[in-house]
């Protein structure tokens, strides 16, 4: 059988020699996805380079989308399938894809049901998955092999509990060039890695304090952070560079900015009221904090 470089839609012999499982498969070809549809559950199912275990049994008589990287002949033994799709043509430059598998892991989880859902924010398509264990792979297809992912494309990860209750994310992921070519993205999410709706500056705490303080926030996306101290005249006492900030709630001593009471040059500030700015991406909010000795 020829394979195209990229995404193809393949049969397997009617009776395989041995049974076959998705990782069988996988190694044999040399593809970095196996996609299957599941007439059961009528969604489709992935499994991909960075999946854990084998995967699902393959079925003589089925179809099934493979990614390979390059154009090769690969041989099957057995009786083939007479009503095989006609393979995928090849796209250069690769860009945009007709499956696309988001290969996933949640760590720190407890005991539970999950449902992870995937939406492409360009298009608002959506898929999900359940994670019965730690990983999960949710697949975007098109047997009539329209583009369903692009790259540059953003995806929104939301994982919850068999009650509807969000136990991570909203995360975003962007798909890069790479992860076309592979047909797959390989994420991580933490459980508890809660994204609040709105970014928001909350108050110092202690306030008063002496000799320092702790800033909290909550960041409802990913943003470059930076906080910006002033005295009471509007002079500029001291800059805190944070940098690249994930979404999330920055509330605790370990996660929330932290300011010794000291000026950009060192010296310990003076009694007196003072003003905190901080601008996180187009956010920008100020609040007013008391040094005390």
């Amino acid at each position: 059988m020829t394979l195209e470089k990229g995404l193809n839609m393949i049969s397997l012999p009617l009776k395989p020699i041995k049974e076959m499982t998705a990782r069988d498969l996988m190694n044999e070809i040399g593809s970095t996805v196996v996609i299957k549809y599941d007439t059961n559950t009528h969604k489709f199912a992935g499994f991909s380079q960075a999946s854990s275990g084998n995967g699902f049994a393959l079925e003589g008589g089925k179809g099934y989308i493979l990614n390979v990287l390059e154009s090769k002949v690969v041989p099957f033994a057995g009786a083939a399938w007479t009503n095989e799709p006609p393979l995928a043509p090849p796209a250069e430059p690769k860009s945009s894809g007709w499956a696309f598998v988001i290969s996933g892991t949640l760590t720190d989880q407890q005991d539970g049901d999950y449902i992870v859902s995937v939406k492409n924010l360009r298009t608002d398509l959506l898929t999900t998955d359940s994670i019965p264990g730690s990983h999960f792979n949710a697949v975007f297809a098109d047997l009539n092999r329209n583009p369903v992912i692009e790259a540059g494309d953003k995806l929104e990860i939301v994982v919850r509990d068999s009650s509807g209750k969000v136990v991570a994310g909203p995360v975003i992921y962007q798909v890069g060039s790479e992860d076309i070519g592979r047909a797959f993205k390989d994420i991580v999410i933490k459980y508890g890695r809660i994204a609040p709706e709105r970014t928001v500056l909350l108050q110092n705490y202690p306030n008063p304090f002496n000799p320092e303080t702790w800033i909290p926030f909550n960041l409802a996306k990913e943003a470059d952070v930076n906080v910006r101290i002033y005295d009471s005249s509007g002079k500029l006492v001291r800059s805190l560079a944070i940098g690249r900030m994930d979404a999330g709630i920055y509330m605790d001593k370990d996660k929330a900015i932290h300011w010794d009471g000291k000026s950009d040059a060192g010296d310990i500030v003076s009694s007196g009221v003072y003003f905190y700015t901080i601008q996180a991406g187009k956010f920008t909010a100020t609040k007013k904090m008391v040094v005390k000795k």
